[in-house]
C-alpha cells in the first residue's frame, strides 16, 4: 500500500512539474509576443509623432518610455 501512495505521489508530482514547465514557456512566448507588439506600437506613435509634430503639445506627450521599464530577459 505504502508503494501505491509513493507511485501515485509521484505522478502527481511529475505531472504538476510538466504543467508548471509548460506554462513557463507559453509565458516566455508570450513575454516575447509582448515586446514584440511593444516595439510596433513605438514605432507607429515614433511615425505620429515626425508626421504630426502638433501633436506633441499634448501633455504627457512621448514620455510613455519614461515610465515602462526595459524588457528583462
Amino acid at each position: 500500500l505504502e508503494g501505491r501512495l509513493d507511485r501515485s505521489i509521484n505522478r502527481i508530482r511529475s505531472k504538476k512539474n510538466e504543467l508548471l514547465f509548460a506554462e513557463i514557456d507559453y509565458m516566455q512566448k508570450r513575454e516575447v509576443d509582448l515586446h514584440s507588439d511593444n516595439q510596433l506600437l513605438r514605432a507607429k506613435i515614433a511615425e505620429n509623432e515626425r508626421n504630426n509634430p502638433s501633436m506633441n503639445l499634448m501633455p504627457g506627450g512621448s514620455n510613455y518610455e519614461q515610465i515602462i521599464p526595459p524588457p528583462q530577459t
